[in-house]
């Protein structure tokens, strides 16, 4: 049984995708109510098994933790109890770097395997520029989100683990040592008087060149790879259309791949690479700010 805790993309993006495949999944039962309202997820409340009780999700052999990073590290710390055998944990692992080091280090020190679904790892246009980046080639990454209407939520917090560094750069700072692992960065972040804000990271390794450039602010959503000079991807998202509350979520064919290879096969990746984004995303808060 895997047993998903988190309301958001922990249900219409974890639970869906599992449900749908036919695994046996199970969540709280106080969730139930966010798929009697969404069209694409009714149909699969009777594959789900529905607990009431947070402690039986947490003694499942598989435990995904998908809530705010201040929910889901102290799981982590605490110890005790019967340790699942598999963990997955939406990013970032903690409030902060040194919080989620804290992390790796306890589970790798119990024993516990664990992956984290940075998507853009399982996207089409991802190997592909994997392998331009080892030929020694060249590669940008543009990507401009939309900031949402002013509201409380965790995700615009940065002391929270949210914030453009924290909830959506970290994505691409896997990105980078997942294409060029170990590479030197340097990085830029510039913040604008909306309350939005640019950060770029550069990452090389011998003539491989790898620049990102993510903005949290008013533009479009837009997502583009180029290959040198070359055009290999262009959509609003990495994962193609913008997510609608309507149909599917758009990331779950990417997150079924994550799992086939992560969770259910043996491509896991291991704890020098997480401590290694960890590591990235302390050096651009620390030392990134323009």
């Amino acid at each position: 049984m895997i047993a998903v805790l988190g309301s958001g993309f922990g249900c219409y993006g974890h639970v869906a995708m599992l449900a749908s495949e036919g695994r046996k999944v199970a969540t709280l039962a106080r969730y139930r109510p966010l798929f009697e309202r969404r069209l694409p997820l009714a149909p699969l409340i009777p594959a789900i098994t529905w607990l009431e009780d947070e402690a039986d999700a947490l003694s499942a052999e598989t435990l995904v933790l998908a809530r705010r990073p201040e929910d889901n590290a102290p799981v982590v710390l605490a110890g005790g109890g019967k340790a699942p055998e598999m963990l997955v944990m939406e990013k970032p692992l903690a409030a902060d770097p040194s919080a989620s080091m804290d992390v790796i280090d306890t589970l790798e020190g119990r024993g516990v395997s664990f992956a984290t679904p940075y998507l853009l790892l399982y996207c089409p246009w991802f190997e592909p520029m994997r392998s331009h980046l080892a030929a020694g080639g060249s590669a940008s990454i543009e990507w401009d989100f939309r900031l949402a209407a002013a509201s409380d939520s965790w995700k615009r917090n940065e002391e929270a683990g949210g914030g453009a560094l924290a909830f959506y750069f970290i994505h691409s700072l896997a990105v980078a040592e997942a294409a060029i692992p170990g590479g030197e960065l340097s990085s830029a972040r510039v913040a604008d008087p909306s309350g939005g804000e640019t950060i770029e990271a550069i990452s090389s390794a011998g003539d491989a060149q790898l620049h990102q450039r993510f903005t949290l602010g008013n533009r479009p959503h837009h997502f583009r790879v180029m290959l040198d000079e070359q055009v290999l991807f262009d959509a609003q998202t990495p994962f193609g259309a913008q997510p609608s509350a309507d149909v599917a979520d758009s990331r779950i064919p990417f997150l079924s791949a994550f799992y086939d290879a992560e969770v259910f096969g043996a491509a896991r990746r291991p704890p020098a690479f997480h401590r290694r984004v960890v590591t990235m995303w302390e050096s651009i808060g620390v030392h990134g700010q323009n």
